[in-house]
Parts: structure tokens; C-alpha cells; sequence
């Protein structure tokens, strides 16, 4: 006696919807060659894949929007540097104004400037 299992997976058949098996070598064979193959009751199936094409553009239009993503995020982060840049100046600025004894609320010289807005303005 001989025992031999066989794994099968369940289709349904695309034309009349009957279900029935195909052993899943057999299976895995037709899906990667593209082959037609029959349901029980005779009807034509086939299982159509990404064709080269199809799969060639869907990829160049991943690429190209990866490349996009790409493009914006170094646009994103010379912005940003530019806008620190900016903002280390104008601080830069104000130290050296507040240094050389200009109040930075009224834009007047004082020789204590501290005192000035301390007096003047409650700061």
C-alpha cells in the first residue's frame, strides 16, 4: 500500500463559479507562466499577472515619486537652514545693539541700558 498526499488549493471557476482544486505545484506553475487552464465544467481561466510593461511603469512612477519625496525634503531642509540662519543673525544683531548701549523697546542709547528698561519699561 502506497500513501501519497497531495496539498491542493481551492479555485472558483471565474465563468460559472464552481469550486474545485488545483495541486498547489501545479498552481504556483500557472500563476508564474501565465497559462490557461480549465475549471471541471470546461471553462477557459487564466491568471493574469502585472504584465513587464504594467510592472516597468508602475516602477518608474514609484522612482519618480520617491525621487519627488526626495527633492522636497532637501527643499525642506535648506529652508529650515535658511530660516535658522536668519534668526541667528537677528539675534546677532541684538546683542551687538544691546552691546553698544541701544534699548532694544525704544531704540534709544543709553550708557546703562539695563537700567534704562529696568526703569522704563519693567523689564
Amino acid at each position: 500500500m502506497i500513501t501519497y498526499t497531495v496539498t491542493m488549493l481551492v479555485e472558483n471557476c471565474c465563468v460559472c463559479g464552481l469550486q474545485f482544486g488545483l495541486e498547489t505545484n501545479y498552481n504556483a506553475r500557472l500563476r508564474a507562466e501565465k497559462r490557461s487552464f480549465f475549471c471541471p465544467n470546461g471553462h477557459s481561466q487564466r491568471y493574469r499577472g502585472e504584465s513587464d510593461a504594467a510592472r516597468a511603469d508602475r516602477l518608474a512612477r514609484e522612482i519618480a515619486a520617491e525621487q519627488e519625496r526626495t527633492r522636497l525634503a532637501r527643499v525642506d531642509v535648506q529652508h529650515e537652514r535658511m530660516m535658522r540662519e536668519k534668526a541667528e543673525a537677528r539675534f546677532a544683531a541684538k546683542i551687538r545693539r544691546v552691546k553698544a548701549g541701544v534699548c532694544l523697546d525704544c531704540n534709544r542709547t543709553f550708557r546703562n541700558v539695563q537700567r534704562h528698561r529696568a526703569s522704563k519699561h519693567g523689564k
